[in-house]
């Protein structure tokens, strides 16, 4: 899939703070859905925002275009309300990680159940530790709320 992104959507810059560019994309009209998941991703469109020392995705905004449809809508359908947001940081040198991730799916299946979910997850608070720590250690570090 990874392999696709660049055939899947087409890109334009936005503009560029400091080391960071805004990146907007939307579906390639001339990109052929080879199955289910292809008709995801290719009906999104957003912002990225990339760190461009590091080459990173930093953030992520994306959400559904248009409605999408498995079996003609009697399998499923995913609506356009469905969304997907993700913060990345650099907690040290060189160590990133995902610091944000909000979903929200909404749609229905078998023409009766309707789905809707929401997940939202927040990390923060990255504190270095020594690269020797033992296991012992670590187990105390939480145990004393010191992180």
């Amino acid at each position: 899939m990874l392999r696709d992104i660049p055939n899947i959507f087409l890109f334009r810059s936005l503009d560029s703070v400091g080391d960071y560019t805004r990146i907007a994309f939307q579906p390639n009209p001339s990109f052929r859905e080879e199955n289910y998941q292809d008709r995801v991703v290719h009906a999104m469109a957003g912002v990225l925002i990339i760190h461009e020392p590091d080459m990173r995705l930093c953030e992520l905004d994306a959400h559904l275009e248009h409605k999408v449809e498995f079996g003609f809508g009697i399998l499923g359908v995913l609506r356009d309300k469905t969304s997907l947001s993700l913060a990345r940081e650099e907690v040290s040198a060189g160590q990133w990680t995902t610091t944000k991730l909000r979903v929200h799916l909404d749609g229905s299946i078998l023409l009766l159940k309707s789905i809707s979910s929401d997940v939202d997850s927040l990390r923060y608070g990255f504190k270095p530790v020594a690269p020797d720590l033992t296991v012992a250690e670590a187990a105390a570090i939480v145990r004393s709320n010191a992180f």
